[in-house]
């Protein structure tokens, strides 16, 4: 039985050693990279532009000696995808030269093959404006993992639009509805409004102007009806609150 007892015990310390290992292997390594898109110019326009990527680990530090490349492509049907691979690595940024021939909503997946083997990447939907933009601040791009993980965590009682970039012109080129014409919404159940200007203008939605970059959250407690003129598809839009 001693030596039964012994056998387990010994089996229990190194069980419990190797779990320990694991998880300072485990806290060691960053567990997630994080990669940001910036441009110059911004935002982007026809013609020449440098990609600007970002690739920091979990404690936020940047990650050098990467190979990463983008494939862009612009969201018209037929149109080929490209792909570009960064040119020069300077203060913890790669460069990824790009031609942007025409105007419109584009996609740009960056790819990074890590220096330990692991290749991560990331999708952004950028617009392409036929003539720079002034008075714009210089921002980085949100991802579509971050925009999707976001709305995934709405609560039952908010209601959320979203406005893309380039979405006036968006809508003007392909008649696509970023906004209703009529939004319903109820005290008792989804009682709150929530509008999300990613654009890099300030819009006006129905009756609530939201600047870009910012959010807007109204919460209805009294039944009603609200109208306005949306400037994105530059038409009205009528909110009924219901009980």
């Amino acid at each position: 039985m001693k030596i039964l007892r012994f056998l387990v015990a010994g089996i229990l310390l190194a069980f419990v050693a190797s779990m320990g290992f694991f998880l300072w292997r485990s806290d060691d390594k960053p567990v997630s990279v994080q990669i940001e898109l910036h441009s110059d110019p911004f935002p982007m326009v026809i013609g020449p532009t440098d990609l600007i990527v970002s690739l920091k680990d979990s404690h936020g530090m940047p990650i050098e000696g990467a190979d990463v490349y983008v494939i862009t492509q612009h969201m018209h049907h037929g149109a080929p995808p490209i792909t570009d691979t960064a040119r020069r690595y300077e203060d913890g940024h790669y460069y990824i030269p790009v031609l942007w021939s025409m105007m419109g909503q584009a996609s740009v997946i960056v790819y990074a093959n890590l220096p330990d083997g692991e290749t991560v990447e990331e999708e952004f939907m950028v617009f392409v404006y036929f003539s720079p933009l002034y008075g714009v601040d210089n921002q980085g791009y949100r991802s579509e993992r971050e925009i999707k993980e976001e709305l995934a965590n709405v609560p039952d009682n908010e209601y959320w639009i979203v406005v893309p970039q380039g979405a006036r012109e968006i809508t003007g080129m392909h008649f696509e509805d970023f906004v209703p014409s009529l939004i319903s919404l109820s005290v008792s159940t989804k009682n709150t409004l929530v509008i999300r200007n990613d654009d890099f203008v300030d819009n006006s939605i129905g009756p609530f102007y939201v600047r870009a970059g910012e959010t807007l959250r109204q919460r209805f407690d009294e039944p009603g009806v609200y109208q306005g003129t949306c400037t994105i598809n530059q038409g009205p839009v009528r909110i009924e609150v219901g009980e």
